[in-house]
């Protein structure tokens, strides 16, 4: 019990340790960008998919609530697993990855919600 608690106050826990829940945020998509972003934060997450079915499912449902256009946010409820602190994406610019495995839930943000 101890080395778990004291793993995870200096954040080495977090290396180890493999989320697989639900997520909600804003979603963004374009040119050599996908991000996540839990609500009231700025850090955003590389999302990938492992099928084609969802990938299309992720993109086709964005691009329909953005009428096309790309990196508007978008609010988003999704299940997946959340990588360890690495470089993921384009650039390796996101300190993690968010594996979509399905979309639970997208519209369009409200005005001031998910800031």
């Amino acid at each position: 019990m101890f080395v778990v608690a004291f793993l995870s106050g200096c954040g080495l826990f977090d290396e180890v340790w493999h989320s697989d829940d639900v997520f909600t945020g804003a979603f963004a998509w374009g040119f050599e960008a996908s991000d996540f972003r839990k609500c009231g934060a700025t850090e955003k997450w590389w999302v990938s998919t492992e099928s084609t079915e969802v990938s299309e499912e992720l993109i086709n449902t964005y691009l329909g609530i953005t009428g096309d256009e790309w990196y508007r946010e978008v609010r988003i409820k999704v299940r997946g697993r959340r990588s360890v602190r690495g470089q993921y994406g384009h650039l390796g610019a996101y300190t993690r990855e968010l594996t979509v495995e399905s979309v639970l839930e997208m519209r369009a943000l409200e005005e001031g919600e998910c800031r």
